[in-house]
């Protein structure tokens, strides 16, 4: 128990202050009062963000969180190139309803549907010539083993998790960092027999396919290709990765296995490390001060 104070006094010195916290309405219950109470959130008072975060006195926070992963990792908070294609998009056009056509919603639509399709393709007639392909797709030649191996030996960030099983589901339903963390955005992906089963006035969406989301979805898509996140991902979780057994290596009574793919890594916990903060129903991970 001596131990599990020591630390909770630790963390308590990354949170915003009592100031911070009572301007929001957290420490005299005004915050609570007036909103839905489905969330209990951690006290830290979030003011701006660029990349990283800054409470509103300053304190600057690394969000591993990440918004529940709509903020992605590599993507950050309001990305330039995101916000620029927001602000851009903002002034001309940001709903039209399903009931009309616009001119952004068909663009993002076929855009994302031939990066799924052509890059997943062997066929190299079908691939020569366009661009960019999704990456994180490694083909074998017929017959060559040593390749085969050798590409099994891997370890690859993937554009969608079930690369890693090497499957093709019947439909991907994508959300989250698609919208970069600025605007909700998620998409359905499946072939026309499946998606053809919703006929006009069976179903729909006030703001669905609207040009905003649509723009803003095309700007995120832009930056993860370019900036090769599925990449970086990989090489960067490979390294976290590392870092992460060391730590194990000094707690081993507390810490039972580090395991992740990409940047997605969890430590797991022995359970009866975890009682004295289990108890409080609260787990809280913090950081060596600079």
């Amino acid at each position: 128990m001596a131990a599990t104070r020591r630390l909770l006094q630790r963390v308590s010195t990354a949170f915003s202050t009592v100031g911070a916290l009572r301007s929001y309405g957290v420490i005299d219950g005004v915050g609570i009062r007036i909103r839905a109470h489905n969330y209990h959130p951690v006290p830290v008072v979030f003011s701006r963000a660029t990349g990283t975060i800054w409470d509103s006195e300053g304190k600057r926070y690394i969000n591993f969180l990440a918004a529940y992963s709509a903020v992605n990792q590599g993507q950050g908070h309001c990305h330039p190139k995101i916000i620029k294609a927001l602000q851009e998009q903002v002034e001309k056009l940001t709903l039209s309803s399903r009931a009309f056509y616009n001119d952004q919603f068909p663009v993002f639509a076929e855009r994302l549907r031939n990066m799924l399709v052509i890059s997943m393709s062997c066929d190299n007639d079908a691939t020569r010539g366009f661009g960019p392909l999704l990456p994180g797709n490694l083909k074998v030649d017929f017959g060559d083993a040593d390749s085969l191996e050798n590409i099994f030996k891997a370890r690859s960030g993937k554009m969608l998790a079930c690369d890693w099983e090497e499957v093709r589901p019947d439909m991907v339903i994508l959300g989250k960092a698609l919208g970069g963390g600025v605007i909700p955005v998620s998409a359905v992906l499946a072939d026309k027999d499946v998606m053809l089963h919703i006929k006009p006035g069976q179903h729909g969406s006030t703001f669905g396919g609207n040009p905003l989301a649509s723009d803003v979805a095309m700007a995120s898509l832009d930056v993860i290709e370019k900036e090769k996140l599925v990449e970086r991902s990989a090489s960067h979780g490979e390294e976290l990765r590392i870092q992460l057994n060391e730590i194990k290596k000094q707690y081993l009574k507390y810490i039972k296995e580090v395991r992740g793919r990409g940047l997605f890594n969890a430590f797991e916990f022995n359970s009866e490390s975890l009682s004295p903060v289990s108890a409080n129903g609260t787990l809280i991970c913090y950081g060596p001060k600079a």
